[in-house]
């Protein structure tokens, strides 16, 4: 299974918007898109989206557009890091937290996970 670095919506904690005022949606530097990352609204309406149908996503796809759910297990949560999407600040309150998320407790090797990402920023 190839690892998945998308923005899968979570009700709790979903982020809206870049880390900060002086990073721009699209993030830093201005030739790699983070606007799906720092999305600017919150969605209304959520789809289930199953880890099947995420695999079927190849690394280079577009990502369909929408706000989506999905069931899982937990494998890691740790710190985002200096990323384009919050300019590579080292200022870590600027920074989003990784979730790590697999289909079920059999698969937890990093080739098995999707990666999730929020911000407190709201």
């Amino acid at each position: 299974m190839k690892k998945l670095f998308i923005l899968i919506w979570i009700l709790i904690n979903a982020c809206s918007g870049p880390a900060f005022a002086q990073c721009p949606i699209g993030g830093k530097p201005a030739n790699h898109d983070d606007s799906m990352k720092n999305r600017s609204a919150i969605g209304v309406a959520y789809a289930p989206i199953s880890f099947a149908s995420l695999l079927k996503i190849g690394k280079n796809d577009t990502v369909p557009a929408g706000y989506y759910t999905i069931t899982g297990y937990c494998v890691l949560v740790k710190e985002g890091g200096a990323e384009t999407c919050n300019c590579k600040t080292t200022d870590k309150t600027k920074w989003d937290t990784h979730i790590e998320i697999s289909q079920d407790s059999k698969h937890t090797k990093g080739t098995d996970v999707v990666i999730v990402e929020v911000n407190q920023y709201v």
